[in-house]
This record gives structure tokens, C-alpha cells and sequence, in this order.
């Protein structure tokens, strides 16, 4: 069976650069530009020499005479209308920006201004990033590169385990979701103050101390949905130790299937605001409140709701098929039975005796009836036994 090569998620960032091709056309100062000097102003960066840039000054000449006429008539651009091919949604050299907020205007940095393009600038440019099914397997120290990040997506991919020690101080967001991470530990070495921490449809069946206001006191929105998280009130006294916390999904965890979940959580986090991605209304917590001083009525149940939106495989009803030879009187209604096969629970099974409540009631009066028996002989033998002293 083939593996998947591991990917390191600062490779696949760096695949994603390459395809804004910074130093190619019409980007970067190749010999398409008019020759122009670099202004002296807020994009002049000390150190840096006031130069030409046409590729074609202070080089050597070449020997090849078609190649300097080829350079010599080479149609060159000015600066807007390289401009123009970058921006305009129908130019062949339009490409997807949706990866990054800034990937657009990092390109039309590179056209207006490539004097600026090294990679230094480039890393901390961006804010915003989504590396999303790339196969990436590691979140990789290289990331701490992007020192201005305050936002990566790496959703549906392959990571099993993130270690905060790789992750920018300047971070807010952190989306995980559709992994395979099942230990949330390594999240915690050193997390920077996330505002936002998605790890829905992983395989997290335990949370420990790990998600508590000691680790993300400034977290506003949490996503633990699609996970196998069961006990509600342990995962619930956990969530009211983040301070901060206004935004929960729980949805799809075994514990949302507990008559009263949404009630018990409304309740025991009263400044959520959302919950599920549904608003939590002021008459909702009115509703609920109290219920999370009333803990027996949480049950260790599972409430599930099923709707049929259609059935296949019935056969056609005579009055559907034939219509107009119906008569109009009497109406036919037809209902039919549904039932749904559940798998059966792999627990041990108390094996439950039935109980013959008329049997048990015999068995109850004759047991009265030997009592008071018992009793009428005992005090037969009493009385003869006091005519005996009496005679003496």
C-alpha cells in the first residue's frame, strides 16, 4: 500500500508563492518594463542604491546578434498597463487569489513596485492564509517566518497533531478542521492568544484541561463540532472556564444527542451568544434558566430525530394509477408503518427476570395466612400452659 509523502505546511505555503510568479511577466522588472529609477520616498528602503531598472544596462554585451535585436525591438510596457494585466479578471495572467487577502496586493506590489520584492517583505506580508487539502502532515517551525500571520486555514488535510511552539505570536485564528487529530496536548506547550480555534471533524474523544481559560483566555469562538465528545457536563465545566467565550458548535458529538443539551448549555454559559450557529435569543435563556441547578434531569440518553422526505419501492397505488375511473366518493387515505433497525449496544446486558405480579400477591397472602396461623397456636399452647399452673 503506497503512503502519502509527509508535506510540511511551510512547503505548501511556498508552492503557493510560486504561482503569483513575483519575478516573471508581468511582474518583477524583466525587460518588458520602461526603463524607470526608484523614487525617493516611503517605499525607498535605507541601504538600498538609487539604480535603473532596465536588465539591459551595465550588462555584457552578447555575442549573439538576433538576441540583442530581439532585446533592442522587444515592445516595452509602462507600469499601468502591466498593471492592468494583473488586476483585470479577464487577462490570461489573472490568477485565484482566494488562498490569501493578500495575494492580490502583493502582486500589484510586484508590478508597481518590484524593488520591494525580496523574501523578507514577502513573509511578512501576509496576514491571512489557507492551505487547504494539500496533504500537509506537520506544522513545521519554518511557519514562525510569517511573524505579521494572523490567520491560517489548513482544513482537510492530514495533520494528526499541532505543537503551539510552532505558531506565530500574532495568530488569532487557528482552523483545523477535517484532520485526523485526536490529542489536543500538544496545542497547549506555548498557544499564542487565539481569538478563534476550529478543530471540528477531527476524532477528539477527550479534552482534559487542555481547553480552559488557563491556555486561551482571550478565545471568542470555539468549533469542537463532529468530534466524539460524550460527557456533556464535563465538557460543559470545562467551557465556562473561557472567560471570553460568546461562540460554541458542539453539533454532531455524541453528547448533543442528550435530551436538554442545548437548554443545559444555554444555560451554564450565560454570556455565550451563539451556540451551534444558531443566535441564542433573551426568551431562549429566559426559558432555560435554572435547568442547570436540575442536573437529574440530564439524562444518560440519546434523543434522535428522523424525517423521511421520501420512500422508494412502494408500489403504485390503483387510484393514482387510473385516476379517472375513480369515483370522486369515497376519499382513499393509505398510511404506512416505518421502522428503523438501530444497532444493538455492545455493553454487557443485564438479563431482566419477568415478574408474575398475580403470583407474587398469592404467594404475599399465603405467607399472611402461615403468619397468623403461627400466631393463634402459639397463643393456644400460652393459655394451656397457664390452666396447667393453675391445677398445681
Amino acid at each position: 500500500m503506497s503512503t502519502v509523502a509527509p508535506t510540511q505546511v511551510f512547503r505548501a505555503i511556498d508552492e503557493q508563492l510560486k504561482t503569483l510568479c513575483l519575478k516573471e511577466f508581468p511582474c518583477g522588472s524583466g525587460p518588458w518594463r520602461e526603463e524607470e529609477t526608484i523614487p525617493l520616498g516611503k517605499n525607498y528602503r535605507k541601504g538600498q542604491k538609487r539604480q535603473m531598472l532596465s536588465p539591459l544596462i551595465k550588462k555584457k554585451q552578447k555575442t549573439a546578434t538576433d538576441l540583442e535585436t530581439v532585446k533592442r525591438l522587444a515592445q516595452k510596457e509602462k507600469s499601468e498597463a502591466l498593471q492592468e494585466l494583473v488586476s483585470s479578471h479577464f487577462s490570461p495572467w489573472h490568477l485565484d487569489y482566494s488562498w490569501s487577502e493578500e495575494a492580490k496586493e502583493l502582486r500589484e506590489i510586484a508590478v508597481k513596485s518590484p524593488w520591494l520584492i525580496d523574501t523578507n517583505f514577502v513573509l511578512n506580508f501576509f496576514k491571512t492564509l489557507r492551505i487547504v487539502d494539500k496533504d500537509v502532515t506537520k506544522v513545521d517551525k519554518k511557519l514562525l517566518r510569517l511573524k505579521n500571520l494572523e490567520e491560517i486555514t489548513l482544513s482537510a488535510n492530514l495533520i494528526t497533531n499541532v505543537n503551539s511552539k510552532n505558531l506565530p505570536a500574532s495568530l488569532k485564528v487557528l482552523e483545523l478542521c477535517a484532520n485526523s487529530i485526536s490529542d489536543v496536548s500538544s496545542l497547549c506547550v506555548r498557544p499564542p492568544l487565539l481569538h478563534h480555534l476550529g478543530l471540528g471533524r477531527n476524532c477528539v474523544s477527550f479534552i482534559g484541561d487542555y481547553i480552559t481559560g488557563d491556555y486561551w483566555p482571550n478565545l471568542l469562538s470555539l468549533d469542537l463540532s463532529h468530534n466524539n465528545l460524550c460527557d456533556l457536563m464535563e465538557i460543559i465545566r470545562k467551557m465556562t472556564t473561557l472567560p471570553k467565550l460568546r461562540n460554541l458548535i458542539l453539533q454532531g458529538n455524541p453528547l448533543s444527542l442528550v435530551p436538554g443539551y442545548r437548554g443545559y448549555t444555554i444555560d451554564c454559559l450565560r454570556r455565550l451568544t451563539v451556540l451551534d450557529d444558531i443566535h441564542i435569543s433573551a426568551d431562549e435563556k429566559h426559558h432555560f434558566k435554572g435547568l442547570a441547578r436540575r442536573r437529574e434531569f440530564i439524562l444518560d440518553e440519546a434523543k434522535v430525530q428522523i424525517c423521511v422526505s421520501y420512500i422508494k419501492g412502494l408500489p403504485c397505488p390503483e387510484e393514482i394509477k387510473h385516476p379517472e375511473n375513480q369515483p370522486e366518493f369515497p376519499v382513499v387515505e393509505r398510511t404506512y408503518f416505518i421502522q428503523f433497525m438501530f444497532p444493538e449496544e455492545t455493553g454487557p446486558k443485564t438479563e431482566e427476570v419477568p415478574v408474575d405480579v398475580e403470583a407474587l400477591a398469592d404467594d404475599m397472602a399465603e405467607m399472611a395466612t402461615l403468619t397468623g396461623e403461627g400466631a393463634d397456636t402459639a397463643r393456644q399452647q400460652e393459655e394451656e400452659g397457664e390452666q396447667v399452673l393453675n391445677l398445681a
